[in-house]
């Protein structure tokens, strides 16, 4: 009767098991929340040691509890994705055990070294650093602002870029930016509009590319499998801020660091910009615009959503519908690329790799 007994409590036993931060909970923070909390990066505290952590305890339980926090936003699929940020169930369940058993710190021999930063770029020596011509005064209070600001990147080639880096200098104010690249070099000649550098608005105006942007919590990546976006010689730089007033008033005056492929890639990465269009319309335009063979099969490698008004959503929806009752009808030729035109409404910028890179003869 006693083994029985025994038995039958020790699953109980087992699940009631210490967490200690220095074990289970230190990795969790050093591996997901430390390289934007900490010193001279936009996350309003650091987390760096048990002395850290503490008193930010049961809000971490709560943030990773609602997903809010490691930033991360795509749902959880049947394929990977890649450089997750996105928490186990297991690791959230940790958290919150370890903040109910009153945050234990554990054996100092459990402890890991919390992680170290490099002082210069995270990606490396960049081929190509740029400043903004002058700072931007950003108010302590107000609305939020969309203020364009140009650099002439003074390039006397066509450069491929394979990733761009940025260091504001009032990380606080920044929400995020947009990267564009004007291939005539004419925007710089845009008057500014007032007493502050750049022009105001959602669009960056003129013949400019999409090549990426920042948000607080991103990190620097290049892209995948030796891809990169053209940048034609003589272009501008198109920096699209996007600034949150914090009732303290802010300059920011960014560095932007450009990567470049050292030889053309075998194949090319076009940014295709959807707002009230259908992805697969989005897709046939830009392969016109680029002079490239009508695309037969396309792989997403990434995307940066913009959520729309309800009545925008409801019209891709209704759009949506309509072009499916007409697919039904036509040459099966592209029904992959239908079926992502389909899925994928809405204001996006879609990297596309086209498999078919030739240009055109005419």
């Amino acid at each position: 009767m006693r083994y029985c007994f025994a038995l039958l409590f020790a699953p109980v036993l087992l699940t009631a098991q210490t967490v200690t931060f220095n074990k289970q909970i230190a990795p969790i923070i050093f591996n997901n929340c430390s390289s934007c909390h900490r010193p001279g990066e936009a996350a309003p505290f650091s987390l760096l040691s048990y002395k850290d952590v503490v008193p930010k305890a049961r809000l971490i339980a709560a943030v990773t509890s609602s997903r809010q926090m490691p930033p991360w936003k795509a749902e959880p699929a049947s394929y990977p994705y890649r450089d997750e940020r996105r928490l186990t169930d297991s690791q959230i369940a940790m958290i919150r055990d370890w903040v109910k058993q009153g945050m234990p710190e554990g054996k100092t021999e459990d402890r890991p070294e919390p992680p170290k930063f490099s002082s210069g770029w995270m990606l490396g020596e960049p081929d190509l650093v740029v400043e903004m011509p002058a700072g931007y005064h950003v108010p302590a209070d107000g609305p939020d602002i969309y203020r364009n600001i140009v650099i002439p990147l003074g390039l006397k080639e066509d450069k491929w870029v394979t990733a761009i880096d940025m260091r504001p200098s009032a990380r606080s104010v920044v929400h995020h930016v947009l990267y564009f690249g004007d291939p005539e070099g004419k925007i710089h000649e845009r008057p500014q509009e007032g007493a502050e550098p750049g022009f105001s608005g959602m669009r960056a105006g003129g013949a400019t590319v999409p090549l990426g942007g920042w948000a607080v919590g991103a990190q620097p990546h290049f892209f995948p499998d030796d891809l990169a976006l053209e940048v034609a010689k003589g272009s501008d730089l198109v920096i699209q801020y996007h600034f949150h007033p914090t009732g303290k008033a802010e300059i920011e005056k960014s560095t932007v660091a450009l990567y470049f492929a050292k030889t053309p890639p075998e194949r090319r990465l076009i940014s295709v910009q959807l707002a009230r269009l259908l992805v697969v319309c989005g897709i046939e335009h830009t392969a016109r615009r680029e002079g490239l063979r009508r695309p037969r099969l396309l792989h997403a490698a990434g995307c940066h959503g913009r959520s729309g008004c309800g009545r925008a959503r409801a019209l891709h929806r209704e759009k949506a519908q309509a072009h499916s009752h007409a697919a039904q009808r036509r040459n099966q030729n592209h029904a992959d690329d239908r079926r992502l035109g389909l899925c994928l409404a809405g204001s996006l910028f879609l990297s596309a790799i086209d498999s078919t890179p030739e240009r055109n003869a005419a």
